[in-house]
């Protein structure tokens, strides 16, 4: 049975599994047979936790029923509850059912939970390292959702309460502030670092645009048919100042294989665009190539201005007919 839960984790409504002992939940999360992103885990485990949380209070109220002097028959119930060694969590329990093998990620939404539950398990929460739950907690805590969080709630406690952050104790409140200010500083930096790199690609972009309409307008700008030049446009590539006019060109082209031990020497038709690429003066070359004896494709190349090597970007689809 727990084998088959194992298996349908990711689908499992927890309230199915509530009764389990903390002994049954920990064979759960370790079955080889797991099915569950750790994130997902993680929340599903929390729930248990309260769940099994909710049980032990009400066995805690029915014993302290039978010692007020219940009648027998209720007396009896409650010793029917009364929890013995496979009911009570202890900290060997919560270290494996939250054991960073199975739950490398917490979810960001159950991060102080975990940081509140496990102050009842020192042994758990006093251990240090990058793989304990206290700092799998904190790095959950430091993410966007989670400094979002706390952040408007301390703008504003009356219109955004956080129960669960206040009814920390100022140690505690310290540790989650700090990992919030690392989290926030992170998120600015990689949000800077991001600004930065579009902002390249978008230079890139205009400065290779600007090469393409003044090689576009060179080559039309002659009044003779015969001097008349192809073209062709290529359109969504994933390589930006790769798309736009390819204007014809009629010479050979050395391409290296993957390996980059064999040259490939083609006397062939092919099209050409100069372009900046990663702040890189290059040529995107477009050109066909024969695959097998009645078969072709097209492919997309680039090649720095100062080589005659070139790099194969994209494949197209091979197609039956001649190359050309």
């Amino acid at each position: 049975a727990i084998k088959v839960m194992a298996e349908r984790m990711d689908k499992l409504n927890i309230n199915s599994v509530k009764n389990l002992s903390p002994r049954l939940m920990r064979s759960l999360v370790q079955c080889e047979k797991l099915e569950c992103s750790s994130e997902e885990l993680s929340e599903k485990v929390a729930i248990w936790l309260r769940l099994h949380r909710e049980l032990e209070q009400a066995r805690d109220e029915a014993l302290i029923g039978d010692y007020n002097g219940m009648d027998e028959s209720r007396n009896a119930s409650a010793f029917s509850m009364r929890k013995d060694d496979n009911e009570t969590m202890t900290d060997e329990d919560f270290y494996w059912i939250t054991h960073v093998q199975f739950m490398p990620k917490i979810a960001p939404s159950e991060a102080l939970f975990y940081f509140k539950f496990g102050s009842q398990y020192p042994q758990v929460m006093n251990e240090v390292g990058s793989g304990s739950l206290k700092s799998r907690c904190l790095a959950a805590f430091s993410g966007k959702w989670a400094v979002d969080k706390l952040a408007a709630h301390v703008e504003n406690k009356d219109a955004k309460p956080f129960d669960l952050y206040e009814n920390l104790d100022l140690e505690s409140k310290v540790e989650l502030l700090e990992a919030s200010l690392v989290g926030a500083k992170k998120m600015l930096t990689e949000k800077d670092e991001a600004s930065k790199q579009q902002d390249v690609k978008d230079k890139d972009a205009k400065r290779s645009d600007e090469i393409m309409y003044k090689t576009n307008y060179e080559s039309s700008s002659s009044s003779s048919p015969a001097d008349k030049i192809m073209k062709v446009v290529v359109m969504g590539c994933g390589v930006q100042p790769a798309n736009g006019i390819y204007i014809y060109k009629e010479s050979g082209i050395d391409e290296r294989t993957s390996s980059g031990s064999n040259l490939i020497n083609n006397n062939t038709t092919l099209y050409e665009k100069e372009a900046i690429w990663n702040q890189k003066r290059v040529t995107f070359v477009l050109y066909p190539t024969t695959a097998g004896q009645y078969y072709s494709q097209h492919k997309l190349a680039v090649r720095r201005s100062n080589s005659q090597q070139t790099k194969t970007l994209y494949n197209s689809p091979t197609v039956m007919g001649l190359s050309g």
